[in-house]
């Protein structure tokens, strides 16, 4: 996985160079356990809330909010709302 992206032994694992062996070993040890697995899927999932278009809305949306929260802020936070509203989630 990416390191930016998957957090090792949390949402996944992090296999290092092109040894083939140690990616087996990796893949059969997730195969043989379906606990580990499952964590992994579920906490990948709630990560990647962080690198989602609604999610870099909101962030932006935020910030720009706090700096000017009495004029640009107000407007930003329309956008937003209409964007997170659209069935295309790269509509602005």
């Amino acid at each position: 996985g990416l390191p930016y992206v998957v957090a090792d032994g949390i949402t996944g694992r992090l296999i290092t160079g092109d040894d083939p062996e140690s990616w087996a070993r990796e893949i059969a040890d997730l195969l043989s356990d379906k606990a580990t697995r499952l964590a992994m899927g579920q906490a990948a999932t709630e990560r990647s809330w962080n690198f989602s278009w609604t999610r870099l809305i909101q962030q932006v949306t935020e910030r720009i909010t706090a700096a000017c929260p009495e004029t640009v802020g107000q407007r930003v936070g329309e956008v937003r709302m209409t964007v997170t509203r659209a069935k295309e989630p790269y509509a602005i």
